[in-house]
């Protein structure tokens, strides 16, 4: 037998080959079309910020919520913090909250996502997925953007950065605050 097709080989390179797909759609850059959620009630999560406060989904009942997936390391995630930044500063009084999911891991998560939002200027909470929330969200892919309304439903799901990301946040969150 040929020895370059053993079913070794054969399975080594399987497995590098599943390992590549994994690397490259773990941080989408690409304009990805938003899902469109069946308004399938938001999954209920709690978790501490960066500063040591709870946050809990469920109490920010009543409001529109942006959740921001998010890892340091991700560089569409960085291209998209000024984005979201500026978005939020300008409907925070609105009826819009911004809460940021950090799936950063390690003994300095804390540090790197603090030093994250300190180079950004950030203001919203910024929580530490506990390796749930993610999952329960379905995400996949860094950086996704989910649209919760006031009655806790799931509008969109982004992945990636779409084209003109604050329009598209404006168009999208707009009719839930009516």
């Amino acid at each position: 037998m040929n020895p370059c097709c053993s079913k070794a080989n054969l399975l080594a390179v399987s497995v590098f080959v599943i390992c590549i797909f994994f690397l490259v759609s773990s941080c989408s850059k690409g304009d990805v079309e938003p899902k469109q959620a069946s308004a399938d009630l938001a999954p209920t999560f709690a978790l501490n910020d960066i500063g040591g406060a709870k946050i809990d989904l469920a109490s920010y009942r009543g409001k529109v919520v942006v959740l921001d997936f998010f890892a340091t390391w991700c560089e569409p995630c960085r291209m998209l913090a000024p984005e979201l930044k500026s978005f939020y500063d300008r409907h925070k009084g609105n009826g819009v909250v911004v809460i940021a999911v950090s799936i950063d891991e390690g003994p300095d998560a804390i540090k790197e996502v603090t030093s994250y939002r300190k180079e950004f200027g950030l203001t919203y909470p910024i929580v530490m997925d506990n390796g749930q929330v993610g999952r329960m969200f379905g995400v996949f892919s860094l950086p996704t953007t989910i649209i919760i309304d006031a009655d806790g439903r799931i509008r969109n799901k982004h992945l990636g950065i779409p084209d003109n990301y604050a329009k598209v946040l404006e168009a999208e969150i707009s009719p839930l605050l009516k």
